[in-house]
């Protein structure tokens, strides 16, 4: 395992090719660049946001997609309530259930069937809400084929 399986891909770097410190023409001025360097460095040690990818909207590691992909439905229930309550304090009262579309069948499932609850206990409390608000018939779900 490991790098066994890697295969190789094409690189825009010459293979085989030794650098010396003597090949290629003198900076006019290497102080600008030891600057440069300097500047990059501590960029990297005071912002690891720059030097690393980072997100604020994710906040936890996923341990599968259909968590992932109920934890997005987590969070668009909570926008559609949120419309659905603006609506109503408006005075537009919504006709329909707000429909929920996923690409995720387990995670369609795991909203859906109280059943699956026990396999999911990992996953929060709060996210469990999706399937609590189908119950209350506030959204529905619909499984869209990509």
């Amino acid at each position: 395992t490991g790098k066994l399986g890697a295969k190789p891909c094409c690189t825009p770097i010459v293979p085989n090719v030794h650098l010396t410190k003597d090949d290629g023409d003198p900076l006019d001025d290497p102080e600008r660049y030891r600057k440069s360097v300097g500047k990059l460095n501590y960029l990297i040690v005071t912002r690891p946001d720059i030097a690393y990818a980072r997100s604020k909207k994710q906040t936890v590691v996923s341990r599968s997609s259909a968590e992932s992909e109920y934890r997005a439905m987590a969070q668009s229930t909570c926008e559609i309530l949120w419309i659905h309550y603006l609506l109503v304090e408006i005075g537009l009262n919504p006709l329909s259930l707000a429909k929920l579309w996923c690409d995720n069948q387990d995670a369609l499932h795991i909203a859906s069937n109280p059943v699956y609850h026990e396999r999911t206990k990992h996953i929060e409390v709060d996210c469990h809400f999706v399937h609590e608000k189908i119950q209350e018939n506030m959204i529905s779900t619909g499984y869209v084929n990509t």
